[in-house]
């Protein structure tokens, strides 16, 4: 009985940090959110920056 006991604990402890390492590795949300939003002002400032060029010509 003690060495299932100490089996189980090994095995959930492994699982834990499986679980531990997947969701660090995955990124957050609201970070994915926040890098979405960077990238589509980068997109709006280069298409502002490009008509002015154009404007100007």
């Amino acid at each position: 009985m003690e060495k299932w006991i100490v089996i189980g604990g090994i095995w959930t402890m492994a699982v834990v940090c499986l679980a531990l390492f997947v969701r660090g590795a995955s990124p957050a949300h609201s970070r994915a959110v926040a890098l979405a939003r960077v990238r589509q002002a980068r997109v709006r400032a280069k298409a502002a920056n490009d008509a002015l060029l154009t404007e100007r010509s």
